[in-house]
């Protein structure tokens, strides 16, 4: 389930198009693509802050994650922070964190 309307306006598009890009590139191994901090809020401002995320997938796949890699300046111009990256298994292994 997509929603955008949380996210402060001038973000909405690059954001949207972010998701779309790690779910191409991942396919059916994207479980998930969740942003926090301050791009969850309103206070979010793309002159101060980078919209941060975390993409979760069922496994790690480095040549996914090479090919996003390769957009990472074109990324961060749009204000988007490289995400982080976890699976299911290491959030269970973390939980007692």
């Amino acid at each position: 389930m997509e929603t955008f309307h949380q996210i402060v306006s001038v973000m909405q598009e690059p954001i949207k198009k972010f998701v779309e890009r790690v779910q191409i590139l991942a396919g059916k191994n994207c479980l998930a693509v969740t942003g926090f901090g301050a791009i969850a809020t309103s206070s979010f401002d793309p002159a101060k802050n980078s919209a941060k995320s975390l993409v979760v997938l069922e496994r790690v796949d480095l040549g996914m994650l090479r090919e996003l890699a390769k957009e990472g300046k074109k990324l961060g111009k749009a204000r988007i922070a490289a995400p982080l990256i976890m699976t299911p298994a290491y959030i269970k292994g973390s939980l007692d964190t």
